[in-house]
């Protein structure tokens, strides 16, 4: 008899793993991993390696430091202990998180790749923004930007999308800024993780359950 209990338990964990569903306070995620580029199976392995350092960073940011990521062949599985169903935590992780500075044209002039540092702050009693600081490169490229756009506007776009499209009254060569964007202080502190983990380099579809 204990024997078809312990089977039947490991059975039904080991489906709850496969389709996502919640074990024991917590909950199983997989993911299949895809890229738009063509990439080699090296490329592709350490995109993917490059993927699951991202997720474990964006997770232990919001405050998972227990959270399991792993990867076996194109596909991730994110293990969050405590959370229970669908949460809007896996709905965060897997956002490409894309952010590219356009001139008007649609020419970018820096990514989110050259962003030091990002924060969540208020610009106002009640304006919520993204204040960021830039790194060197990143730096000399928003001053030339800004420089060439003289009463022109910069879009700031995430994963295609403009969230704010200021126009340049001065030149900004100190390297530090901050992205406006109709934004809750946790959509906002959600955004900073993202910059701060960086893009994901590969696309991820969560697999149905």
């Amino acid at each position: 008899m204990r024997t078809r209990i312990t089977a039947w338990l490991a059975g039904f964990l080991l489906l709850a793993v496969l389709c996502g569903c919640s074990v024991l306070n917590g909950t199983t995620m997989v993911y299949e991993t895809s890229s738009d580029a063509q990439l080699t199976a090296s490329e592709f392995k350490a995109e993917l390696s490059n993927t699951v350092d991202i997720i474990r960073n964006r997770l232990a940011a919001k405050g998972y430091a227990e959270a399991k990521v792993t990867s076996e062949e194109n596909r991730i599985r994110v293990v969050v202990p405590g959370v229970e169903g669908d949460a809007d935590i896996f709905a965060f992780i897997r956002k490409p998180t894309k952010v590219t500075f356009t001139d008007e044209s649609g020419k970018v002039l820096l990514e989110g790749k050259h962003v030091k540092q990002a924060s969540a702050g208020y610009k106002s009693a009640t304006e919520v923004v993204v204040f960021f600081t830039l790194s060197g490169e990143g730096r000399d490229l928003f001053s030339t930007a800004t420089r060439d756009n003289l009463g022109k506007s910069i879009h700031i776009e995430l994963d295609g999308e403009v969230i704010s499209s200021p126009t340049v009254n001065s030149v900004i060569s100190g390297g530090e800024g901050y992205i406006e964007g109709s934004f809750t202080r946790e959509s906002a502190e959600d955004l900073a993780i993202a910059i701060n983990s960086g893009a994901l380099p590969l696309l991820l579809k969560q697999l149905e359950e």
